[in-house]
């Protein structure tokens, strides 16, 4: 069960706290921070978007998707991190460009760029941008391709109502 507690903080609307928004969501992707804490950065119908089609699930879907990462990226390698490399704010979107990394066999294995795009309204993101290849370096560079992805996606359901 995903339990997501709700703090009450305002945030400004400047483009150094939508980064900090968007930082706070990385850590928690690479569990420097509480799961349980999302709510405060995302808002709870959520829009997100995977190759520019809506997905369903809203912030109970990303959690679950995260968790799932989490799941893979434990049989395959250790310390999975999502670290920023470059941040950009433009009006209420931040576009994000980072990398995953990890030790796989004793050896630091990092991906190549992940662009994510957030949306912030207010103090909590609305809408996220993300792309299948993002998630090649955690389940193979065959998922950009439909049928694979698919599977993936069936597995991430069984897992979901499993957990």
């Amino acid at each position: 069960m995903i339990d997501i507690q709700k703090n009450n903080k305002k945030v400004g609307s400047s483009p150094e706290e939508k980064k900090a928004i968007v930082r706070a969501i990385l850590a928690i992707i690479s569990r420097q921070q509480e799961m349980s804490s999302i709510a405060n950065y995302i808002a709870e119908d959520v829009e997100i978007y995977r190759d520019d089609l809506l997905s369903v699930g809203a912030l109970i879907g990303w959690c679950r998707w995260v968790r799932f990462l989490h799941f893979i990226a434990d049989r395959k390698m250790q310390g999975l991190e999502l670290r920023e490399e470059q941040m950009t704010v433009k009006d209420n979107i931040v576009e994000v460009l980072a990398r995953w990394h990890g030790t796989k066999n004793g050896k630091p294995i990092a991906s190549g760029d992940v662009p994510v795009r957030y949306q912030i309204d207010g103090d909590r993101v609305t809408k996220i941008w993300s792309y299948t290849t993002n998630y090649t370096f955690i389940h193979g560079k065959f998922i950009v391709y439909k049928p694979i992805f698919i599977l993936l996606f069936l597995r991430f359901l069984i897992y979901s109502w499993l957990n």
